[in-house]
């Protein structure tokens, strides 16, 4: 773990595992020792995540309403999970560390591949309702690295991603590209003055012309803040807001230009913050008494009903917004874990939710977790 995010070491410990696992399996790091060093120094916030977007399209999994989350199992045939083939590039060491669906048959996976020239890029996926595709991306000029962390989509044709690229002299900036219906291009993005690493984590686009992107800064004097910018239809802004000590925002889920909500974490704990078309401002979460709350995803269905997921001392943590305030929902553990978390969510509605994570079990294997 990097020095300079001790103050999340503890929260972040769990999702670590994880990355490792998931770099060492099948990033080949060791030829590409540029990709290595970007992902080692964003820290927490690499994990792999997955969320289906349900706007307008039929839930792809069995849901349940209750007033917790269940351990998911399938309750037939056609709801069951399965895996699918997904193609890598000429470099077969691809990660896709997030995905969104507008339809059952139009889905986006973003991440990072090593090509055979041993350069780490961007790499995106389309599912198309039949097999997934590789999509062709451009990398910043002058990046020795790029990848992507989130993907947003107003629609199949409008969609942006957004990550992290190194420059020549080794600073990581902010990337964002957005997909037209034919191409991805590359976006003019800002990077906060007086800052050496900057990372883009998660991206809601409520419209082609607004999307809200959250993550993460590290100042030129070693504070971890948060960042939040903010897409117009034509230029990316850094938005004000309120930036509670080794903060830092890991998704954004937005149900109208005006209305956002962003979450993460802090140093004291569980974080969640809201856009009101005018400025951000704290909303108070609660955290488990056992503490090291920190939050992960969060999906909003309307501006009085959010779901949000994460986890903490006790592990896995899940918060609902009623429209007023937030609070804590019972949520199960595996039993015999090592470490659990969740890391994101999808909603239907407010009453049938899929959270997805991972966890340790006691043989010190990290596999999948998927909750409703």
């Amino acid at each position: 773990m990097n020095q300079r995010f001790s103050s999340s070491h503890r929260r972040a410990q769990p999702r670590l595992r994880l990355i490792a696992a998931l770099i060492s399996a099948a990033l080949a790091l060791a030829a590409a020792p540029a990709l290595a060093s970007a992902l080692a120094a964003a820290g927490h916030d690499t994990t792999a995540r997955a969320k289906s977007t349900a706007t307008g399209a039929k839930p792809l999994f069995a849901a349940q309403s209750a007033p917790g989350f269940s351990l998911a199992s399938p309750a037939a045939s056609h709801s069951r999970w399965s895996i699918q083939p997904t193609p890598n590039p000429s470099a077969p060491n691809g990660v896709l560390l997030y995905g969104t669906c507008t339809s059952p048959s139009s889905c986006i996976g973003v991440g990072t591949h090593v090509t055979a020239s041993k350069l780490g890029v961007t790499l995106v996926e389309r599912w198309n309702g039949e097999k997934w595709s590789v999509q062709r991306t451009p990398n910043p000029a002058g990046a020795t690295v790029g990848f992507f962390y989130g993907v947003g989509c107003s629609s199949r044709s409008a969609c942006t991603a957004v990550g992290s690229a190194v420059s020549a002299s080794g600073r990581n900036m902010t990337l964002a590209e957005r997909w037209d219906g034919s191409r991805w291009l590359v976006e003019s993005i800002p990077n906060p003055p007086g800052s050496r690493e900057n990372f883009l984590i998660g991206v809601a686009c409520p419209s082609r012309s607004a999307c809200t992107a959250v993550g993460q800064t590290l100042t030129d004097s070693g504070a971890l803040r948060l960042l939040v910018e903010r897409w117009n239809g034509s230029t990316w802004r850094i938005q004000r807001a309120p930036n509670p000590t080794g903060s830092s925002l890991g998704d954004a889920s937005c149900t109208g230009p005006s209305a956002c909500t962003a979450v993460g974490f802090s140093n004291a704990g569980a974080l969640a913050e809201r856009w009101n078309g005018h400025k951000w401002s704290i909303q108070p979460t609660p955290n488990p008494p056992q503490g090291g709350g920190f939050l992960n995803g969060v999906v909003c269905t309307s501006s009085s009903s959010c779901t949000a997921v994460g986890g903490s001392n006790a592990g896995n943590l899940a918060e609902r917004w009623n429209g007023r305030k937030w609070s804590n929902r019972p949520v199960p553990n595996p039993p015999g874990n090592q470490f659990t978390f969740l890391n994101g969510v999808g909603c239907s509605s407010r009453s049938a939710c899929t959270a997805v994570g991972a966890y340790g079990n006691s043989s010190g294997e990290t596999l999948t977790l998927a909750e409703r």
